[in-house]
């Protein structure tokens, strides 16, 4: 049976969790890795993670070489997309897609949403996605340079941005069906149209 749910905040971290744990091979696009990110993520040998590894985003903070090297010591197999904007992940018969980047400002202050599936529709096209990124592999040298040029961000894992007063949204327990919500604004445009016929009739 096909199943969708909308998560958001923590529900992320744990549905994530249960695909890194899974026995299938974990491919994940993951835009920005942030430091404490190979202990967020806990890929392992022969999982695939592309990410901004560009040298413009490692200078601004975006992307930690350092924890891009815990995942090559691991035997994860690092690739860099310069465009790259997609978190991305998938495992077995299961993708979780959204906005969370791996890192602690992510999981802990940001408020942050995703998508999760088991269509195989939604699975086939996103790893035909996953496969089109990976065509850069992150070379020990230049690995080396980007420890060199990196530089921390400004903001911190454990800075709060939300504003004075305002909180993190609390999880929901809310699972939504694609089919569902294509239903619903199916029916909508049928009683919109009805509504038009009735009126040309009279």
């Amino acid at each position: 049976m096909n199943t969708s749910k909308f998560l958001t905040n923590n529900e992320i971290w744990k549905e994530m969790g249960k695909l890194i744990t899974s026995p299938r091979r974990v491919d994940a696009a993951i835009a920005y890795l942030g430091t404490g990110g190979a202990n967020l993520l806990r890929l392992r040998k022969d999982d695939r993670l592309i990410t901004d590894m560009s040298m413009a985003t490692v200078r601004s903070g975006g992307t930690n070489p350092f924890e891009v090297e815990k995942f090559i010591r691991r035997g994860v197999r690092v690739f860099s997309r310069r465009s790259l904007h997609a978190k991305v992940i998938i495992s077995g018969n299961s993708v979780i897609s959204g906005s969370a980047n791996i890192s602690h400002h992510s999981k802990d202050v940001l408020d942050e949403a995703a998508i999760w599936t088991n269509d195989p529709a939604v699975l086939r096209r996103a790893a035909m996605f996953i496969e089109r990124l990976c065509t850069e592999p992150v070379r020990l040298e230049y690995l080396e340079q980007c420890k060199i040029s990196y530089r921390p961000p400004r903001l911190s894992g454990n800075q709060r941005i939300t504003g004075e007063g305002q909180h993190r949204v609390k999880p929901t327990k809310l699972a939504l069906s694609i089919w569902y919500l294509a239903a619903e604004f199916l029916n909508v445009k049928l009683i919109g149209m009805r509504r038009v016929w009735t009126k040309q009739k009279n």
